[in-house]
């Protein structure tokens, strides 16, 4: 694929399996690669939509620290 944009740069890079993030919470180590960030972003994406939260709608979310907060 040619790379004509700065979006069409992050799609390719969004979907390798390369490792994107390694969280070391204490108790366990976690690994997350590019696509499975991606994913996530698109599944949490379609989850506000369809408890009718859409663009430009304001909403909070309220948790701990976590590797999660980059998807949403």
């Amino acid at each position: 694929m040619k790379r004509e944009t700065l979006l069409d740069f992050f799609d390719e890079r969004m979907r390798s399996d390369s490792e994107f993030l390694i969280h070391d919470d204490g108790y366990r180590v976690r690994h997350f690669c590019y696509d499975e960030v991606r994913r996530a972003a698109f599944d949490f994406s379609a989850r506000l939509s369809s408890a009718g939260i859409g663009a430009g709608e304001k909403t909070l979310l309220w948790g701990e620290n976590r590797p999660e907060w980059i998807v949403a």
